[in-house]
């Protein structure tokens, strides 16, 4: 995450003038891609070689629907390699528990102020709630109608698709009754459409 926000950072000094900032960009705006994980018993070697294939700096970890923690380069390198641990043993050994994380909606700022306060290099993101159309463009009017789309990890259930699919219907009927209303048929320009 941390390495997303200085791209972020980088990409609002080369363009100042479009108007947006860190100020106005949403953790969502910077999640380009699946999750990347393994599990706890996962070895080391092997969660290095998912981290070095997917040009990743930190691996999620997973123990079933349960964000068990996270390892980095960090931990690579202080917690196995420098404590001379076997790259065959599993990175529950190395990896830290107790995550702080955030939602896809957080401004970048905030999660930056978090990450600083915290004094932690990443958060991981469970879900994004993704916009499209005129809110994509930041040009929603009081006339805008709703494009949006739930983006879930990977790792999800299907029994975790009542409770995404509720979400999504509470989120659609709230900006339904703020104004902006459904696309004919709410179909397909709506999360709560599957």
């Amino acid at each position: 995450m941390s390495e997303r926000l200085r791209n972020a950072l980088n990409l609002i000094k080369e363009r100042p003038a479009t108007g947006t900032g860190l100020m106005t960009v949403r953790i969502s705006d910077l999640l380009d891609r699946s999750l990347v994980y393994c599990t706890p018993d996962t070895s080391i070697r092997k969660a290095a070689r998912i981290m070095t294939e997917n040009r990743v700096s930190s691996l999620v970890v997973m123990d079933g629907e349960r964000l068990a923690g996270i390892i980095t380069d960090r931990d690579l390198r202080s917690r196995c390699i420098a404590a001379g641990l076997l790259y065959e043993d599993p990175v529950y050994k190395i990896m830290t528990e107790n995550l702080h994380t955030t939602e896809a909606d957080t401004l970048g700022f905030q999660a930056l102020i978090a990450m600083t306060r915290l004094n932690v290099h990443h958060l991981p993101v469970p879900y994004a709630w993704m916009a499209g159309g005129s809110q994509a463009r930041r040009e929603q009017s009081p006339h805008s109608d709703q494009d949006n789309a739930l983006l879930i990890a990977d790792h999800a259930k299907p029994e975790d698709d009542a409770y995404f699919a509720a979400l999504a219907d509470i989120v659609n009927d709230g900006l339904d009754a703020c104004g902006y209303y459904y696309w004919p048929s709410k179909a397909p320009t709506c999360a709560c459409t599957p």
